[in-house]
C-alpha cells in the first residue's frame, strides 16, 4: 500500500513541476502558414511569406532580403523592404540597408526581384495586388495571476500603410498610418515572482499531500 502511495505522490512532483522546453526556430527555417498561427507561448521570432510558404527571419537585425522556396524546392531570394510610390518621387527612399558595419543595395530592376511583386525606378513599392505577408509573435506579459504568454499574427510587415491595427502583423499601426514593428518580449527577470509563487505552492501541496498520507496511514 506503502508503495501505491510514493508512485501517486511522485506523479503528482512530475505534473506540477513539469518545465515545458521551448522550441526555438532557426533563421531560414521553412513552415507552412499554417503552422506558423498555430506556434505559442516563443518570442523574438517572425516570419515572412510567399503563397502558403512562411520562413523564419532575424528578429534583430532586419535583414533586407528573404530566401523562400518555390514550388519545385528551388530556393527564391526577395527583397523584402519597400517603399511608397510618393517617397520614390521624392527621393526619400534608401538606396542600401546599413548595419553591422556594412551596407547591401536593396535596388531591383524586375518585378520578380520584390517579395512585393513590384519594382518601380529600382525601388520595391507596397502593392495591393500582391501585399506582403509577414507573421510576428504578439506577447502579452505576465501578471500576478497568468503566466506570460504570445500567439502568431500574419498582416503587412513594418513601415507598409495602414489604417488599422488589425492589418499589421504587430498589430500595431502608428499614428502615421504606416505599420509598427513588434519588439515586445520577456526579459530575463519578468516572471521571477510568478515562478516562485507557483513553487512555492507546489511545495506547500505536495506537503500537505505527504501529510494527509501520513495522517491516513496512521488511521490503519
Amino acid at each position: 500500500m506503502g508503495k501505491k502511495y510514493s508512485t501517486i505522490i511522485v506523479i503528482y512532483i512530475f505534473v506540477f513541476l513539469y518545465i515545458k522546453i521551448c522550441k526555438t526556430y532557426e533563421v531560414n527555417e521553412v513552415l507552412s502558414k499554417e503552422d506558423v498561427l498555430k506556434i505559442t507561448d516563443e518570442y523574438y521570432i517572425n516570419f515572412y511569406c510567399k503563397n502558403d510558404t512562411c520562413v523564419a527571419v532575424d528578429k534583430i537585425f532586419n535583414n533586407p532580403f528573404v530566401e523562400i522556396p518555390d514550388k519545385k524546392g528551388n530556393i527564391i531570394t526577395y527583397i523584402t523592404y519597400t517603399c511608397t510610390y510618393d517617397n520614390i518621387k521624392s527621393g526619400k527612399c534608401p538606396k542600401e540597408i546599413c548595419g553591422y558595419g556594412s551596407c547591401t543595395s536593396i535596388k531591383c530592376t524586375t518585378d520578380s526581384q520584390c517579395l512585393s511583386n513590384k519594382c518601380i525606378d529600382n525601388f520595391c513599392v507596397f502593392n495591393k495586388e500582391t501585399p506582403i505577408v509577414h507573421c510576428d509573435n504578439i506577447y502579452t506579459p505576465s501578471t500576478l495571476f497568468s503566466r506570460r504568454s504570445s500567439y502568431m499574427y500574419c498582416g503587412k510587415p513594418c513601415n507598409e500603410p495602414c489604417e488599422t491595427d488589425d492589418e499589421c502583423s504587430s498589430r500595431k499601426c502608428c499614428e502615421d498610418k504606416t505599420c509598427n514593428s513588434q519588439t515586445q518580449g520577456p526579459s530575463d527577470s519578468e516572471g521571477t515572482s510568478f515562478i516562485l509563487g507557483m513553487y512555492f505552492i507546489t511545495f506547500i501541496f505536495i506537503v500537505s499531500l505527504i501529510l494527509c498520507f501520513c495522517w491516513c496511514f496512521k488511521q490503519k
